[in-house]
Parts: structure tokens; C-alpha cells; sequence
């Protein structure tokens, strides 16, 4: 996965951190025509790991794309009790 053309945003909310990756449209479609928070927790984990991130990532959900044509994918991100993170991948 391609991922240098992503924008991240994140916050702290009483110790809950969330996150949120804004994908040009034809960027996430090289991966899938298909919206899905699958392929959304897969972009989320590919792009934690590229930036040796050890957070996990859950309740991930994808946000079909806006007039701009960018999809955003929102995660929460686990830090607590984490060892390091391997992604499942190899």
C-alpha cells in the first residue's frame, strides 16, 4: 500500500485518543472500488506501522467521500498495556 498521500489528525479526549486519515478518493480506490471499515482498518494499521506507531486501532469506520472527494477513515487508538504491536504483518 501506497499511503505517502495521507493526512492525519488527532486528538485527546480524557485519555482517549482517536484518529483520522483523510484519503484522496482515487488514492483509497487503487486499493478497492468498495468502502468498507475492513479496508479501512487495514489502511489504519498499514499506516500506524509506516510510522512505528504502537497504538491499536479499533472501532475503525470509514466516511464515504464528501464534495471534495476525500474519504476519511476515524479510529480509536489503544495505547494502554500495549507490548509492541506487530499488525499481522510480515
Amino acid at each position: 500500500m501506497d499511503l505517502k498521500n495521507i493526512i492525519e489528525k488527532r486528538k485527546v479526549k480524557d485519555g482517549k485518543h482517536s484518529l483520522v486519515l483523510e484519503v484522496k478518493l482515487d488514492d483509497f480506490k487503487r486499493f478497492d472500488s468498495e468502502f468498507s471499515d475492513e479496508l479501512g482498518a487495514q489502511i489504519v494499521n498499514q499506516h500506524l506501522y509506516n510510522n512505528s506507531d504502537d497504538g491499536r486501532a479499533t472501532n475503525v469506520t470509514v466516511e464515504l467521500p464528501d464534495k471534495n472527494k476525500i474519504v476519511r477513515i476515524y479510529s480509536d487508538i489503544s495505547y494502554e498495556g500495549n507490548d509492541h504491536t506487530n499488525y499481522g504483518i510480515h
